[in-house]
């Protein structure tokens, strides 16, 4: 007979819970509880109650061996709607096997060109505005990846709103994390930071609209890009649910994990290697005879230490770093009771520094991955992104256009810099500080 185990639980203060520590700085908070209650824990964060699963084996019951008993829910579908990082059960799955041949091996191979084009385009603004000083170089990679995703997955030329449509995404996700768990919510007539939300979502909603009515114009559709595929799903397929709104709520969730998660994990790369010079001469010298231009994806396996490095800046500083689900009935998960409607926060970012599962973790040690080490290969120790069925539909297509990227910057620029960043949980890593380094030409 199964014998229920105790989740510790940290109520914190009346009312409001550990809202003021959690807004303060939630990685410090959440890490330390873990490495004080365990693997598993309640917190209370102003009206709401998290259970956080940080151990493998939990997560794995929640995002693969029971994950129709986990709804996907998040206050992120204020933004996203019913898109494929919104939806649950049919819907999510209509919409996954549509989406999923824009990201296949022989359409990625097909972008090489593109990925190559706007590299070097964002490379050359960046360098000629910025030279050898010291610079946040994520104005580089979400400059480089918002343009590959725009020109290769959406379809639309958006450059010109470039900057206006990063900074809407930026304060959005910036709001909707942190007025999540306020006990209550001013008026928006009180509330100078709602009505910024409010017009930036506005600006967002009418740009993709245009756009959405820019393709509709066209004669045929050839489902060469989302848009166009959706449009011909939408005319082509008996009983296919998808109006204009929920095309809009696709390409908006691409939109804000296509490009933003690509440039933050570049961007912690670059910083690392910075602070690592050994480990930046080695991938240099692997990587430096690499055609990047023309290449098929199996071509990329001669590059172990590149995946090497790539993996562990992701154990260390995953983009997604949490996301939430929501129990729809009671369940069991390794001993620990789960209650209807209870929300599950799962972290990699937890799950991958916690010593329990990696040793030393908090080391930046590229060889683990290099050696095999048993947490490299046990379910779930390592997932930033995601896992089980829901994994993410970009994986590949990321991965690749990542380490083509960093390939084509390495091989002309070194990065330098003094100090890391230090993390900062919102809906996405970010930095407190920036990504600030220098890049000074290679002889």
């Amino acid at each position: 007979m199964k014998t229920n185990k105790e989740i510790p639980f940290n109520k914190g203060l009346p009312l409001l819970g550990n809202l003021l520590a959690y807004h303060k700085d939630r990685l410090v908070l959440l890490s330390t509880l873990r490495d004080q209650l365990g693997g598993s824990f309640r917190i209370k964060i102003g009206p709401k109650v998290l259970t956080v699963l940080t151990s493998p084996e939990d997560v794995q019951v929640v995002m693969r061996t029971n994950m129709k008993n986990y709804y996907k829910k998040t206050n992120f579908d204020q933004l996203f709607g019913e898109g494929i990082f919104t939806a649950n059960d049919s819907q999510w799955k209509i919409q996954r096997k549509m989406i999923q041949p824009l990201f296949g091996p022989r359409f990625i191979e097909s972008c090489s060109k593109i990925i190559s084009d706007k590299t070097e385009q964002a490379i050359d603004l960046y360098t000629t505005t910025h030279g050898t000083n010291q610079a946040d170089v994520y104005e580089l990679f979400s400059k480089a990846t918002f343009e590959i995703i725009i020109a290769t997955i959406i379809g639309i030329d958006y450059s010109k709103d470039f900057h206006e449509l990063n900074y809407s995404l930026n304060l959005i996700s910036d709001y909707l994390t942190k007025y999540n768990y306020l006990p209550f919510e001013l008026p928006i007539w009180m509330n100078s930071s709602k009505k910024e939300y409010t017009k930036c979502k506005a600006f967002l909603d009418k740009t993709i609209f245009e756009s959405i009515n820019s393709q509709k114009l066209k004669t045929e559709q050839d489902g060469s890009n989302m848009i166009s595929l959706m449009l011909k799903a939408k005319n082509e397929i008996v009983g296919m649910d998808l109006d204009e709104q929920k095309i809009r709520d696709n390409i908006i969730s691409l939109l804000f994990a296509g490009f933003e998660t690509s440039a933050l994990t570049l961007s912690w790369i670059s910083c690392i290697l910075a602070k690592h010079p050994d480990v930046q001469h080695k991938l240099f010298e692997e990587i430096k005879s690499f055609n990047s231009n023309d290449f098929k994806i199996k071509d990329l396996e001669q590059l172990p230490y590149l995946d090497a490095v790539v993996n562990e800046t992701m154990r260390l500083y995953p983009a997604g770093w949490a996301w939430s689900r929501l129990a729809k009935d009671e369940d069991e998960i390794n001993g620990l009771k789960i209650g209807k409607d209870e929300i599950i926060l799962i972290s990699p970012f937890l799950t991958q520094r916690s010593e329990t599962v990696w040793d030393q973790a908090d080391k930046f040690q590229p060889e683990r991955f290099l050696n095999e080490v048993p947490a490299t290969k046990k379910p779930f120790a390592f997932f930033p992104f995601g896992g089980g069925p829901r994994i993410c539909v970009g994986k590949q297509f990321a991965l690749i256009s990542m380490k083509l990227i960093l390939i084509q910057t390495l091989k002309s620029y070194e990065f330098t810099a003094s100090k890391l960043p230090t993390p900062s949980a919102l809906a996405t890593l970010q930095s407190n500080e920036g990504f600030r380094l220098s890049m000074r030409k290679r002889k």
